[in-house]
């Protein structure tokens, strides 16, 4: 049991650093910690931070049963209220592609969603699901299923997901501030290469991270971990009081007095919420605007160019009028697999579970900013990205009345769309191939992910000699998930992987890290990737986690 306890807290404990000093045991490597410490120091962060979660965000304590978590048990029957709480998988897709193969392909990518979706769906595993998935630049599924409780409704209210529901998913933010980051790198307005400093001269006022790179700091080898308690109490202060630019210089502040807590640059410990100011100190001192906001420029640098609707696809900074649209984290059902496990895994997903989805379904959380976990958006809308990213920096296709356009403007007329240079991309490549560092609390080396997640998921992203060099990708805690597979532009790489492909997923219930596994995936994520990836492996193309031979 203590050993199951250092390893899931390991993971666990990544969030909710706001409880722990930098002189804390997460300050050392795993191996020098003692077991009984880490265990200990775990189980009191969590009843703590569920406690502070209760006082500052929440509605329920740590032990409340919610008596709506799961919705009515028979399939399309209607509550009281009208609204259907088990809805069977329907497919969403706008147009069928043209193309032979791609419409093939798409029938088969959506009947595989669909039969998976409602088994999920009817076991009560999953609550409401929303897919998308891209391929070579086109849409080719659209799949939801289930009902969801509205943030801004009556919680007792089920209504079916649809293309429009928006989800929190935590660190699925991560991966969109980095492409606004990619989008910056394609313009010439920063290196990965160049340090910090260059852009943000504060970030080294404590004179000890002068040559910590752009790259470096968002790949977690920075060495700045920690959102102690006392600062996070200022900033949710400062947030409610004095507004969001003055509670975000309280973020950089502590950037950029930080003492790294080992050599930058030589090995890599997951920055939970320190990224958030990291990612978007670098985001605006680089564009010259410190007071304009990372979600402003996250319409203007990628929503626009893309034609993404800005309501779809936000970091924080929600209009409490689309409050309505934001589907409610469910907790996990305990009546399924995970009823299953040992009594004590069980009780420590349920802190878990009841800390992560009182603060994600909290109004405070929504009105923060915070690009490394408070992100709301549709998976149509990430996937439309991931999809640019996957197929060469452009979306859309080609056709005979686009080609008067002009090819160097980031949106020509027409579907067809660009979001970044495919050069740019190839040396995103480059960079997934330099050598790795070693991770911390268990979490293996990592590549150099440039703000992408550093760690690649087997289990999801197939073997990790092939998927290190082609995934864009970030999950968040609970089970939401978002990634892209980059086009393979060198013919004479092996496995006849093309790439191309991207996916986002979207689900209401939390999965527990400390149930599914710590760096784990959920495994209903898991199964519907498969369920994609086979039906690719049907037509004879290979993609990340299921090679052709």
């Amino acid at each position: 049991m203590i050993q199951f306890l250092t390893a899931a807290i390991e993971h666990l404990l990544l969030p909710v650093t706001i409880l722990l000093p930098p002189s804390s045991v997460l300050g050392q490597d795993v191996a020098q910690a003692d077991p009984s410490t880490m265990a200990l120091t775990a189980t009191s962060a969590v009843l703590i931070s569920s406690a502070l979660a209760y006082l500052l965000f929440g509605s329920t304590s740590i032990i409340t049963v919610d008596r709506n978590r799961v919705p009515p048990r028979r399939n399309h029957r209607k509550n009281s209220d009208g609204h259907p709480g088990r809805v069977s998988a329907r497919s969403f897709l706008h147009s069928k592609p043209k193309d032979a193969l791609l419409s093939r392909i798409s029938a088969r990518v959506t009947d595989n969603l669909k039969k998976i979706c409602n088994e999920q769906i009817a076991s009560g595993r999953e609550a409401g699901l929303s897919i998308c998935v891209y391929y070579q630049g086109k849409e080719i599924a659209s799949v939801c299923a289930g009902g969801f409780r509205s943030c801004g409704g009556d919680a007792t209210k089920w209504q079916p997901v649809t293309p429009e529901t928006r989800f929190m998913g935590y660190s699925v933010a991560k991966g969109i501030a980095a492409t606004v980051i990619l989008t910056m790198v394609d313009d010439g307005l920063l290196s990965y290469d160049d340090p910090v400093t260059k852009h943000w001269p504060d970030f080294d006022k404590s004179g000890n991270k002068s040559d910590v790179t752009v790259a470096e700091a968002l790949s977690h080898r920075a060495g700045i971990l920690h959102t102690p308690l006392d600062f996070m109490l200022k900033y949710i202060w400062k947030a409610m009081v004095n507004g969001h630019e003055e509670a975000w210089r309280h973020g950089e502040r502590l950037i950029e007095r930080y003492s790294p807590h080992w050599k930058p640059g030589t090995k890599a410990v997951y920055h939970p919420v320190t990224f958030s100011w990291i990612a978007g100190g670098i985001i605006r001192q680089a564009l010259a605007k410190p007071k304009c906001t990372v979600n402003d420029i996250l319409h203007k640098r990628v929503c626009e160019p893309l034609g993404i609707n800005p309501a779809e696809l936000r970091i924080g900074q929600i209009p409490p009028i689309e409050d309505i649209h934001i589907a409610r984290l469910e907790y996990p059902n305990f009546r399924g697999p995970m009823g299953r496990l040992p009594w004590w895994r069980r009780a420590i997903g349920r802190l878990e579970s009841n800390l992560f989805v009182n603060v994600g379904n909290a109004e405070l959380w929504r009105r923060m900013c915070l690009p490394s976990s408070n992100a709301v958006w549709t998976p149509r809308a990430v996937a439309k990205m991931y999809g640019a990213v996957a197929n060469g920096g452009e979306i859309g296709e080609d056709s005979e009345d686009e080609t008067q356009g002009d090819k160097e403007s980031k949106a020509t007329p027409s579907r067809r769309r660009r979001l970044t240079a495919a050069g740019t991309l190839r040396k995103l490549w480059d960079r997934f191939h330099e050598p790795k560092v070693p991770g911390g609390f268990g979490q293996g080396p990592a590549r150099l992910g440039v703000g992408y997640c550093p760690w690649i998921s087997e289990d999801l992203h197939g073997p990790e000699d092939i998927a290190v060099g082609r995934m864009v990708c970030h999950n968040g805690i609970g089970g939401c998930c978002a990634f892209g597979e980059l086009r393979n532009e060198d013919k004479s790489e092996p496995h006849s992987i093309t790439g191309g492909l991207a996916m986002s997923i979207g689900k209401t219930r939390y999965d527990p890290t400390s149930c599914i596994g710590v760096g784990s995936v959920s495994p209903t994520i898991a199964e519907l990737v498969g369920a994609v990836r086979e039906a690719f492996h049907e037509e004879g193309i290979a993609t990340e986690g299921s090679v052709v031979r």
